[in-house]
């Protein structure tokens, strides 16, 4: 009877031990956004002031920046992903709390390879007027336009020395071509963002940077001048913004 007890409780022993290694090996991850203009850190505070200046000369602010991100994946070193439930988040610089999306509570400890999101929707998703709280943001492409939703809303103002200042709208969304508006031309603008390996610790926060001056800079030089209002159906416009923004994310500098 002896052997028995022993080899019962030495199960249960076991088990408890696969158990505690079990949920040691799997933690939370939070990720986080922070967004810059050449190393300045832009928080909500500084929105409204014309302080930054771009490639092409000009001075301007950001006073509303809001952006859509999709399918977030972990990748492990050993080709292993793990998707992310809800598969889109709406980050708005003005409101903290969306500046940090909890990925979920069970994701492995170690090294991961890479992490990848889209910036906007991919056309699969991209379907008009079925998410209700992006209905609710505001956050519609007019039919007109190909429906469905932004990518990106950077507003602000700009300004040319002692000029007064002017408004620009840095709109993206679905690019558009509109020469025959009864045959309406959509070409897809988002993009992947995959960015390099990173470890995973206890109740881990990752921190994703957006250089916003890169929207304005690479490669494409932008001319404020030019191109400031009324983006959205400047199907130009749409293809370059698409090219700036491979530049725009990164891991924060140590």
């Amino acid at each position: 009877m002896k052997i028995v007890r022993f080899f019962f409780v030495g199960l249960v022993f076991l088990f408890l031990a696969n158990c505690s290694t079990a949920s040691e090996n799997q933690t939370s991850v939070v990720l986080n956004f922070k967004h810059s203009w050449h190393q300045q850190l832009i928080t909500a505070n500084e929105l409204g002031q014309i302080q930054y200046y771009n490639a092409h000369g000009e001075t301007l602010s950001v006073e509303r920046l809001r952006y859509l991100i999709s399918n977030i994946q972990l990748l492990r070193d050993d080709g292993t992903s793990y998707s992310v439930n809800p598969n889109y988040f709406l980050i708005d610089l003005s409101q903290e709390a969306t500046l940090s999306i909890a990925l979920g509570e069970d994701f492995p400890v170690g090294d991961y390879a890479q992490l990848d999101f889209v910036f906007g929707f991919l056309d699969e998703d991209n379907i008009d007027g079925v998410y209700a709280d992006l209905n609710s943001a505001n956050w519609n492409v007019p039919a007109a336009l190909g429906g469905g939703y932004h990518y990106l809303q950077l507003d602000g103002k700009f300004q040319i020395g002692e000029d007064s200042p002017q408004n620009y709208n840095y709109h993206m969304i679905r690019a558009a071509d509109r020469s025959d508006p009864n045959n309406l031309q959509l070409q897809e603008t988002a993009f992947q963002v995959q960015l390099g390996d990173f470890e995973v610790g206890e109740n881990a926060s990752l921190t994703v940077e957006m250089q916003v001056h890169e929207w304005f800079e690479n490669p494409y030089t932008w001319d404020l001048t030019q191109w400031n209002t009324m983006l959205m159906p400047n199907f130009a416009a749409q293809l370059k913004m698409k090219q700036n923004g491979a530049s725009v994310f990164r891991w924060p500098s140590p």
